[in-house]
């Protein structure tokens, strides 16, 4: 009877041990848990730091590709109007050379003309005299207004030359956008002049 006791007595201890050591060995494994999930929060918030800090650096790098590739959007574009300009002037110089020259060979014809009426009056025209003067008139303002435009452009040149040895590409690209508008005037004034010329000897002829 009495080692029935002992023995129940027994039992009941080493249960109560192991209760004890399996409650222990779970709060074990609870605070295990508790600093593998405060490890990998801290992780987490490491890597989704890292993330944001990521992606501001990319949104960065790329807004700058953004400025970069406008700012040489800019450059191509003024580089291409320079070069349109400066193409626009030697063709506008070609142009001015061949109306030049063709008034020299209308005036040459005048001038035989005039010859021709001095040396005999009567060929000239009648009632015709006051038109005739008229138009030498006109022929004759229109070249020194050509003439005029002639100081405009060397001037202006010069100005080229100057901005281009200092690299003020401003200055360079009003200096030529000048050069082109009194290219312009002057290409109207030879037009003026010659069809002037073609109406005078229209007159001296008949």
């Amino acid at each position: 009877m009495l080692k029935r006791k002992i023995l129940l007595v027994m039992m009941v201890m080493l249960l109560l041990v192991a209760n004890m050591s399996l409650a222990e060995h779970a709060e074990a494994r609870g605070r295990g848990r508790k600093i593998q999930e405060k490890v990998r929060e801290q992780v987490y918030g490491q890597v989704y730091r890292q993330r944001v800090v990521n992606e501001h650096v990319y949104g960065q790098v790329y807004r700058q590709r953004v400025v970069n590739e406008h700012v040489y959007g800019q450059v191509y574009n003024r580089a291409a109007v320079a070069r349109e300009r400066v193409a626009q002037i030697k063709q506008n110089r070609q142009i001015i050379k061949e109306l030049n020259q063709t008034l020299k060979e209308k005036m040459a014809e005048v001038r035989r003309e005039l010859k021709e009426v001095r040396k005999n009056p009567e060929l000239l025209p009648e009632g015709k005299e006051a038109a005739i003067k008229e138009q030498l008139r006109l022929i004759r303002e229109n070249r020194a207004n050509f003439a005029e435009t002639l100081g405009e452009i060397r001037e202006e040149r010069e100005l080229l030359k100057e901005n281009r040895r200092q690299k003020n590409a401003p200055g360079m690209r009003g200096n030529s956008d000048n050069i082109f508008a009194v290219q312009e005037a002057r290409r109207r004034i030879l037009i003026s002049m010659i069809a002037d010329v073609e109406e005078l000897l229209v007159l001296l002829r008949n």
